[in-house]
């Protein structure tokens, strides 16, 4: 009898758990307004429920893109079972609430995997966001909460915010992404929170501007930890700082990045011979030095990192080389000394935001892209120093940044030897610009420059070009055995030459040819020229010209004006045999044929 009981009893238990579990189930599935199962459209479904819906799917893959303009939720049945292959992206004007929860989104090759517009407010928890062009990208005033979950393996940046979005992100790994981890730009704002961001192919935090905040996360394994204007407080130091102003490595510690960390500010580190796989975040006033080669980690797109709060940084006789991106990003003021940066995909160095850069006896050589790029604010100084073989420019700069060279060449580089846009100002003094493939120097939009003791020479295109609204002073320099014209002033730009000397330019064979112009001087469009105490020899077609059909030109384009000031050589041009006369009103009307030729 008792058995008999026990076993009713059992029975009972189990009936009425059975009833529970049921009802739970029944529940839940209440809980779904729909429920999407594979051979369905996730879109489908959520064009047709109503504000505040909760949109279930299923396990399995759902190959579409996905638009939602309206507040509701997408639950997935676990990242590892529900997979979106596609884009989800989400914007309205107004402000809607989205969640997407326990899915995985990848496979979008034109896009982020979700992008987040207008003022939609979203959620995204428990998901992954994998193997797309971007992870997730919020612009406009959109904001995204990212909690626990993946975002890897895209083939651009990780998490970028832009515009006024925010994005706060909370317990979630950011890895092996093909550029940076996080990105923000803009005035956007990034929360950042006990995350993990490592092994991303160049920065695993850049902020070029906006804010971002949050508390220590663990970040290893990237190009490099925190670039531009990253809080050095958003990173978890790899070893706690000493009071120690002197380390060595490998003796006192193996990791390179761990004895900067560890570090007094103001010390230095002492390199043994050898060569160091590195990708170094210098936060804070450290000198490192020593004969040593500082090589990328295996297909990092960077080897260092100078953030801008950093001040006082050294970098003293070492080689930084073999990045598939930058070799140096510098944010902070750095002096390198007897350095060599050379052989990276992209630019040698890259300097940026206000950071105040010198290169003392050291170069810049064998870079894909440009030999040093600088841009924001940033001021540069070359002294003793030289940049060449790169396949870009050697120095392209812009926006507001100051270039001064001195002492220094800069030559055999793909392109121009330097690229000056914006607002840009150089200044070279006692310096050569040469065997450039293209042109010398290139003066654009409203640059200033000062050149004076320079050499410019046998560079493949023009000499120096000057053009938009760009003025140029040249002194007691050379510009000489250029492939095409040895100055071309062109748009509203200014030129003024004293003391100066233009010599046997237009030397390609090309400018032999009757269909070619390759003067000494050239003066286009609303061009002021003024030549003062200087002289013009030597060129292929005319010593000066103005862009007139008299001149040989196809067109006439010249409202501008050239003057002449001093003592003034013009001779030996014409060297084509060209042209014949010296038309226009000049005090050059009795030289012989092809020297001057204005209106």
């Amino acid at each position: 009898m008792t058995n008999l009981r026990q076993s009713l009893g059992i029975g009972f238990l189990c009936v009425l758990l059975l009833g529970f579990l049921r009802a739970g189930e029944k529940a839940g599935a209440q809980n779904c307004t729909v429920t999407v199962q594979p051979g369905q459209s996730v879109q489908q479904a959520i064009n047709a429920v109503n504000e505040g819906a909760l949109i279930c799917i299923t396990a399995g893959t759902f190959t579409e893109n996905l638009t939602l303009a309206k507040s509701l939720s997408l639950r997935g049945a676990g990242r590892a079972q529900t997979v979106l292959q596609g884009t989800v992206r989400i914007e309205r004007d107004q402000e809607i609430k989205v969640t997407l929860i326990a899915l995985t989104v990848t496979g979008s090759r034109l896009g982020a995997a979700v992008r987040v517009a207008g003022k939609a407010n979203v959620t995204l928890e428990d998901v992954a966001l994998t193997e797309s062009f971007m992870g997730v990208l919020a612009v406009g005033s959109a904001h995204v909460a990212l909690a626990t979950a993946d975002v890897m393996n895209n083939q651009f940046d990780g998490v970028r915010a832009e515009g006024t979005s925010l994005i706060t992100v909370q317990s979630t790994r950011i890895a092996d992404n093909g550029l940076d981890g996080v990105v923000v730009r803009d005035s956007a704002e990034l929360k950042l929170n006990e995350s993990v961001i490592e092994n991303n192919k160049r920065c695993g935090l850049r902020v070029f501007s906006g804010k971002a905040s949050g508390t220590p996360n663990t970040m290893r394994g990237n190009g490099a930890d925190l670039c531009g204007f990253a809080p050095v407080a958003l990173r978890k130091p790899l070893v706690p700082q000493t009071d120690k102003t002197q380390l060595a490595v490998p003796g006192d510690f193996q990791n390179l990045q761990e004895a900067l960390d560890a570090l007094a500010p103001g010390g230095t580190v002492l390199l043994q011979n050898g060569t160091y796989e590195v990708g170094l975040t210098i936060w804070k006033p450290v000198a490192l030095r020593g004969n040593a080669t500082l090589r990328a980690l295996p297909e990092r797109q960077l080897v260092l990192s100078v953030i801008a709060d950093a001040q006082a940084v050294t970098l003293d006789g070492v080689t930084v080389t073999g990045s598939r991106g930058d070799g140096l990003l510098v944010y902070g003021p750095t002096t390198l000394r007897n350095v060599q940066s050379t052989r990276h995909a992209d630019d040698g160095v890259e300097i940026a935001g206000s950071a105040v850069v010198e290169l003392l006896s050291s170069s810049v050589s064998g870079s894909g892209d440009d030999g040093i790029f600088v841009s924001e604010n940033a001021r540069l100084t070359l002294l003793d120093s030289t940049v060449s073989d790169n396949g870009g420019d050697g120095i392209e700069a812009r926006d507001s940044t100051r270039v001064r060279l001195q002492n220094s060449q800069v030559s055999k580089n793909k392109l121009r030897g330097l690229e000056m846009r914006i607002s840009a100002q150089l200044e070279l003094a006692n310096s050569q610009v040469m065997e450039n493939k293209s042109d010398g120097l290139a003066l654009r939009d409203s640059v200033q420059a000062t050149l004076e003791s320079a050499q410019i020479l046998k560079n493949g295109a023009d000499g120096l070009l000057v053009t938009d609204k760009a003025r140029a002073t040249l002194t007691s320099s050379t510009i000489a055995e250029n492939g095409n014209d040895g100055l071309e002033v062109s748009s509203a730009a200014t030129a003024e030459i004293r003391r100066t000397v233009l010599q046997s330019n237009g030397s390609a064979e090309a400018c032999l040819r009757a269909d070619q112009l390759c003067s000494g001087v050239v003066a286009i469009g609303d061009a002021q020229v003024r030549l003062i105490d200087s002289a013009v020899r030597g060129s292929a077609d005319w010593g000066i010209m103005a862009w007139l059909r008299r001149c040989g030109a196809t067109f006439d384009f010249f409202r501008g004006a050239v003057a002449f000031e001093g003592t003034n050589a013009i001779e030996n041009n014409n060297r084509s045999g060209n042209h014949k006369g010296n038309p226009g009103a000049h005090p050059f009307a009795n030289l012989p044929d092809g020297q001057v030729c204005l209106p």
